[in-house]
């Protein structure tokens, strides 16, 4: 026998005879990565104005939106979440404890605490409207780039978490001292013990809601930087594979992972994935994830010298033999005892796209709905025919059975022909002497985890 009362004009819905499952996608972006400052920007709105404006434009506002962002767009599922980058805030400062060490509220950990906040919130929207006595399964597609990636990867570690006691610590004198007791994170908590699946076990706890089963369908991630650090530091160790779980990642069913072949910043090392398809592509690290925008790349200081301008012959030779930049792009300033190269392009921000419409096919390929039709349409390559034979050499090996794009012997003419014209008009150079954190590794070798 059901009841149903009436208040008013409001009548509550029927009580559900079966509980219902739901599909979440949730997009992590990266660092200085936020979609919505950037429509600020755009709009030249208030916001920007006071919170976003910088002489050297190096903000999130003024980045473009990333391949994570592009694919949150056309996800077509209203349950889909976006979750704004690390060190970034919606129309607000950011926040240089999140950029520049990925902690803090807007860090690795506050972003996916916030995640697992806004999926309860959907959760309880959608369980209400049916009246539904629970969730049988709630699955999961997962998307980041960046420490983005790292955040994805650690909600996929957080929401697998067991049962656990929270651990204790005296605080103050022997005699006089107090327990306190700490969750996973080292937060002081009143609870003796947490449930399974993390914060969002906790939320979902706190809520009344009930799931039977949690799982993680697709787990879409670009160039993985989780560059972690909870305390302050000048020389802070960015090793974080165990701190944040990130290698805790086969539950996810399907794992893709997309990395820059050419990123060498020593505060960039790439955590690989161990699990599922990782693929390398030519570039650096937002020429994979996006956020790039058209236009003029002006590097400072490539490399500098102190003492000889002579010491930064062999480098030049090498960026005109790697293709990165034509003799007339470099330029030696300076004078005296300090020598710096300076290199200038005019950098185009398409290739990005490929990566872009990868992930867009091979979520495609596991039933996540994504658009890709509009989601190509929209990010557009075909008036590049140098894109679209480096797109087709690039399916072969990511789809296929084809060798990764590197610049060797195994390349026809034409495929070095279009590499070496790829680097020089599309991909940029992001290792720099100028500016805090841009430096090379000392042999511009990327360091791997």
């Amino acid at each position: 026998m059901s009841i149903n009362v009436s208040f008013s004009n409001y009548s509550p819905p029927e009580p559900s005879k079966e509980a219902i499952s739901l599909k979440i996608g949730i997009f992590f972006d990266g660092t200085l990565n936020n979609k919505n400052n950037t429509e600020e920007r755009k709009n030249n709105s208030e916001d920007f104005k006071k919170n976003g404006t910088s002489k050297k434009q190096d903000t999130s506002y003024y980045n473009d939106w990333s391949n994570v962002a592009r694919l949150w767009e056309f996800l077509d599922d209203p349950n889909k979440i976006y979750i704004e980058g690390i060190g970034t805030d919606d129309k607000e400062e950011d926040s240089t404890m999140g950029f520049a060490f990925g902690t803090g509220a807007t860090g690795i950990r506050g972003k996916v605490k916030k995640g697992c906040e806004k999926i309860v919130e959907k959760v309880k929207k959608e369980k209400n409207k049916v009246n539904a006595p629970k969730i049988n399964t709630l699955t999961f597609d997962v998307y980041g780039f960046s420490r983005g990636a790292a955040a994805a990867r650690n909600f996929v570690h957080e929401i697998s978490k067991a049962k656990y006691k929270a651990r204790k610590r005296i605080v103050g004198s022997r005699g006089g001292g107090s327990v306190q007791k700490l969750n996973d994170d080292g937060e002081v908590t009143n609870r003796d013990d947490f449930p399974r699946r993390g914060h969002l076990g906790l939320k979902l706890e706190e809520a009344g809601i009930e799931v039977d089963v949690v799982r993680v369908r697709f787990l879409g991630i670009y160039d993985t930087v989780s560059s972690y650090s909870k305390n302050f530091s000048i020389s802070p160790d960015f090793d974080d594979v165990d701190e944040l779980g990130l290698n805790n990642i086969g539950s996810a069913s399907t794992v893709v992972h997309y990395v820059a072949e050419n990123e060498h910043r020593e505060n960039f090392s790439l955590t690989n994935t161990h699990v599922g398809v990782q693929k390398t592509f030519p570039g650096v690290h937002s020429d994979i994830g996006g956020s790039y925008n058209d236009g003029e790349e002006i590097i400072e200081e490539i490399e500098t010298s102190w003492g000889s301008r002579n010491n930064l012959n062999p480098l030049i030779e090498r960026l005109i033999d790697e293709g990165w930049y034509k003799r007339k792009q470099l330029e030696i300033t300076g004078g005296n005892i300090y020598w710096a190269l300076k290199g200038t392009r005019d950098l185009k921000k398409t290739y990005s796209y490929i990566p872009l419409h990868f992930m867009g096919e091979s979520s495609k390929n596991k039933e996540v709905n994504i658009k890709t039709d509009k989601l190509e349409s929209f990010y557009d390559i075909s008036e590049s025919e140098l894109l679209k034979r480096v797109k087709e050499k690039l399916r072969s090996y990511v789809f296929g059975s084809g060798k990764q794009y590197l610049l060797d012997d195994s390349l026809t003419p034409q495929e070095k022909t279009d590499l070496l014209q790829l680097r020089n008009e599309y991909l940029h150079w992001s290792a720099r002497r100028e500016g805090i954190g841009m430096d090379p590794n000392s042999n511009r070798k990327r360091v791997y985890y």
